[in-house]
């Protein structure tokens, strides 16, 4: 069994483990429970990541016209090629993914197949005019999280490191890189110490295919990884020890404690959403966002979602208009036939619709010639008889039949509605 351990997001300490039976085959599956972790002789309570082989493998391409001539162009392309058909026979589920230097990441699927590997690389190479293998290395973490990223270059950068960018480089994925031509061999140790991996020269295109082939097959075989805090007292270089529970069999590795300055931050949660779906709108809401301390306190919290209905439609509209114009369909056919003696409704859901303009309608605009012609509903008792209807005051029968108690309901409203009528005959056209 091997370990090595990775302290650059100290207290954070990654553990990349390798078990291997008597036959030296890989062991994959071994749960958390197998693995005990000392650092300094003291217990290190260990989360494991993975406990599988899967490898993915990001190829960053280098299309400077600094490369010698077998590295640009067509040469560039078998070298893509002959790559891609050795490590995925070397690796059993090996992806792997293209994207030229300089090339902001996007998002695009693993291959698995050279002929689509050796595509993506006609198509990704023409994008490459600058070797920013800075940046390119820090935004490798962004390419769909790979396991390990692959270089082949002349080392010769045209950016240099800034804080932020060691700093995701630290925390990313180990990095392989291979010095082609007149390599700048102290830009590639300072990307391989950033990233964690490893580095080598190859003068053909063969050597650096093998070069790949050799430092890949030992990054690839660490099935298992797992993380621990470490205390934050100690001394600088720190000695770990994982043993598998129940056997003698023991690993040992150490670390260097970064300074305050050089260290990276763990990984945290930025920020927690919920999307809600219905039919198909999608709608996104953000429960924490920002500090990771209050991103933290709402994935352990509570959260409340409130659903308001919407507004009715315009047929649930329409609808309860045509139901109450219907309702009141006998009122209108006896208006417009002036027949006060027709039956009306007596249902007390609806009620009679005013004319556009009846606030307009006051007594005094009422003509006495038009009041004292409409004639009284038969059956009215002493309070509408024609000897209590005053002449001189058009709305004395509408006003008396309004507050009659004797007269039935249908009669009293064919009385205001006669007399409404009388005065503005164009209301109701």
């Amino acid at each position: 069994m091997t370990v090595t351990a990775r302290g650059t997001a100290f207290p954070s300490v990654l553990l990349d483990v390798t078990a291997r039976d008597a036959a030296g085959v890989a062991i994959e599956g071994l749960p958390a429970s197998a693995f005990v972790c000392q650092e300094e002789g003291a217990a290190a309570s260990a989360l494991l990541l993975r406990n599988r082989r899967a490898p993915r493998v990001l190829l960053l391409l280098d299309g400077s016209a600094s490369l010698p001539a077998d590295f640009r162009g067509g040469g560039a392309l078998r070298v893509i090629r002959s790559l891609a058909d050795a490590l995925l026979a070397d690796v059993p589920g090996l992806r792997l993914r293209v994207r030229a230097i300089g090339e902001r990441p996007k998002a695009e699927p693993w291959l698995t197949d050279a002929d689509a590997i050796e595509e993506a690389a006609r198509i990704h190479l023409p994008r490459s005019f600058e070797s920013g293998l800075w940046q390119s290395l820090s935004d490798a973490r962004t390419a769909a999280d790979p396991t390990v990223v692959v270089l082949i270059t002349d080392g010769k950068a045209s950016d240099q490191p800034r804080p932020e960018w060691l700093a995701r480089i630290a925390s990313g994925p180990p990095s392989v890189l291979v010095g082609i031509g007149a390599a700048e061999k102290a830009t590639l140790a300072a990307l391989a110490d950033a990233s964690g991996g490893v580095s080598t020269s190859a003068t053909t295109p063969d050597a650096a295919v093998a070069a790949v082939r050799r430092l890949l097959g030992e990054r690839a075989d660490a099935a298992h990884q797992l993380r621990y805090l470490a205390p934050a007292n100690g001394p600088s270089t720190r000695a770990v020890r994982v043993t598998i529970a129940g056997r003698s069999v023991e690993a040992t590795a150490s670390y260097t404690v970064p300074t305050a300055t050089a260290r990276v931050r763990p990984d945290a949660l930025a920020g927690l959403y919920v999307s809600v779906e219905s039919g198909r709108e999608v709608h996104l809401r953000t429960l924490a966002e920002g500090a990771p301390d209050e991103v933290e306190a709402a994935l352990f919290g509570t959260a409340l979602l409130a659903f308001e209905g919407g507004p009715p439609t315009a047929a649930a509209w329409l609808d309860d208009v045509f139901s109450g114009m219907l309702a009141q369909e006998p009122i209108l056919r006896a208006i417009a036939a002036k027949d006060d003696r027709a039956p009306l409704p007596r249902s007390r859901r609806h009620r009679m619709p005013l004319p556009l303009n009846a606030s307009r309608i006051s007594r005094s605009g009422i003509a006495p010639t038009m009041a004292t012609a409409a004639p009284l509903p038969t059956g009215c008792r002493r309070c509408c008889s024609p000897r209590d209807a005053d002449p001189a005051n058009p709305g004395s029968v509408a006003s008396m039949c309004s507050r009659c108690c004797a007269c039935p309901p249908s009669v009293r409203i064919a009385a205001r509605i006669r007399v409404a009528l009388s005065s503005a005959p164009r209301v109701w056209r």
